[in-house]
C-alpha cells in the first residue's frame, strides 16, 4: 500500500504498528453511541474473536448434509413467496398455479446460483488476502486465523447451494435457466472504476464488509416460514448461523481498518459505501424478467410486472432496514463525520 499521508514517515514495520495502534479503537464490540472521529482513532483496537468455537459450531465442521424430502403434496413450495412478490400479480396470478410453482423454483435456483458465485468469487478473495496478510495492514494474528475459517465456510456455503439446486432439480424436473454472475459484478464495481488505483484494493475489501454486515431477509426470514420445504429451511438457516459470526468478524475488521485510513483516503472511499449497500441489496430486475420470460407473458407485461412489483420507494425501505446494521457500523465509527459521504448517504437515499 502507499505511504498514507497522514502517517510519519520512515518508521519500520514495528513502529508502525505502534503508531497506528495508538489510533484505533479499543473494541470491535463497542456499541455505546456516537463517537467523533477523533475519539475513534485514539482508541487502542482489540480484537474480539467470535470464531473460537468454529470447531463445534461452524456447518462444514459438522452440520449434516441437508437432503429434499417430497413435500410439496403438503402444499410446501421451494422458497418463500413472501420473499417473491410477483407470483401474487395478478398478470402472473392469472397463468396458473403450475407457472407460479415454476417461478418460485427459478427465485430458489437464482438465490442459490448467486450465494455460490458470490461466496468463492468476492468474499472468498477478501477472506484469502486477510489469511495471508495481504491487505498491506498488520492485522492482529487471531484476525488473520479466523479469516481461514470464514474462508472454508464459504466455500462449504458455495458447495451446499449448489448440492441443494441440483436435488431440487431432480426432484422438481424445472430446468435452471443460465446465471450471469458477471452483470452483478459489473453493477457492484462500477462505481469504483474512478477510484485511484492505489486505492482499488481496500475498496474490494469494503465491498465484502459491507456485504457481510447486511442482515439479508433471505437469512433473516425464509428459515421461518414453514411454508417452505424443510431442506431449503435448513440449509438457509446453516447459512445464517455461520454469517452471524461472520457478521462480527467483518464489523470488527471494519473497525480496525478505517481509522487507518487517511482522511483523504475515507473522503474517496466513503462515496462508494452507499452504492455498494444498493448494489448488494436491490432486487436483480434482469433474472427477474429472464425467469418472468419463460412464462407466456409479453415483454410489455413483464415491465409492468417488476415496475409494479418493485416501486423505487418500497425497494428503499427494505434496504434501509436490511443495511440497519451495517449504517450503524459506519456511523460509529465516524464515516459520516465526513461531509461528501454523509451526502452521498442522504442522496442515495439510505439516510435521512
Amino acid at each position: 500500500m502507499n505511504q498514507d499521508p497522514d502517517q510519519p514517515a520512515n518508521l519500520s514495520a514495528g513502529q508502525k504498528q505502534e503508531h497506528l495502534a495508538a489510533l484505533l479503537k479499543e473494541s470491535a464490540s463497542s456499541t455505546n453511541g456516537d463517537h467523533s472521529q477523533e475519539e475513534i482513532m485514539t482508541r487502542a483496537f482489540v480484537y474480539r474473536s467470535r470464531l473460537r468455537d468454529w470447531d463445534s459450531l461452524a456447518s462444514v465442521r459438522g452440520g449434516p448434509r441437508r437432503l429434499l424430502e417430497d413435500e410439496e403434496a403438503k402444499g410446501k413450495v421451494y422458497f418463500s413467496t413472501r420473499l417473491t412478490p410477483y407470483v401474487h400479480h395478478p398478470l402472473v396470478v392469472r397463468l396458473g398455479p403450475e407457472a407460479q410453482r415454476a417461478l418460485v423454483i427459478h427465485r430458489l435456483y437464482h438465490y442459490l446460483d448467486f450465494t455460490a458465485n458470490f461466496e468463492i468469487e468476492v468474499v472468498n478473495r477478501a477472506a484469502q488476502r486477510i489469511a495471508m496478510g495481504m491487505t498491506g495492514f498488520d492485522l492482529p494474528a487471531e484476525m488473520a486465523s479466523d479469516a481461514y475459517k470464514i474462508y472454508c465456510d464459504e466455500g462449504y456455503h458455495s458447495f451446499f447451494s449448489i448440492d441443494l439446486k441440483l436435488q431440487v432439480q431432480a426432484a422438481t424436473g424445472v430446468t435452471p435457466l443460465p446465471y450471469n454472475f458477471d452483470r452483478f459484478l459489473r453493477r457492484l464495481y462500477k462505481a469504483s472504476e474512478k477510484v485511484p488505483a492505489n486505492l482499488k484494493p481496500i475498496a474490494s475489501l469494503l465491498t465484502v464488509i459491507v456485504f457481510e454486515t447486511l442482515i439479508s431477509l433471505i437469512l433473516n426470514k425464509l428459515p421461518k416460514d414453514q411454508q417452505v420445504v424443510s431442506a431449503v429451511r435448513q440449509v438457509i438457516s446453516d447459512h445464517a448461523d455461520d454469517e452471524a459470526r461472520h457478521h462480527a468478524f467483518f464489523s470488527s475488521f471494519f473497525e480496525f481498518l478505517w481509522p487507518q485510513l487517511s482522511g483523504r483516503q475515507r473522503s474517496t472511499l466513503g462515496l462508494l459505501l452507499p452504492h455498494f449497500i444498493i448494489k448488494s441489496l436491490e432486487p436483480d430486475y434482469d433474472s427477474i424478467k429472464q425467469c418472468l420470460a419463460v412464462t407466456t407473458l409479453k415483454p410489455e407485461e413483464i415491465d409492468q410486472v417488476v415496475e409494479e412489483c418493485y416501486p423505487w420507494k418500497s425497494v428503499i425501505a427494505d434496504l434501509r432496514n436490511t443495511a440497519s446494521a451495517t449504517l450503524r457500523l459506519f456511523k460509529r465509527n465516524g464515516a459520516f463525520d465526513d461531509l461528501p459521504t454523509y451526502d452521498a448517504f442522504q442522496a442515495s437515499g439510505l439516510i435521512d
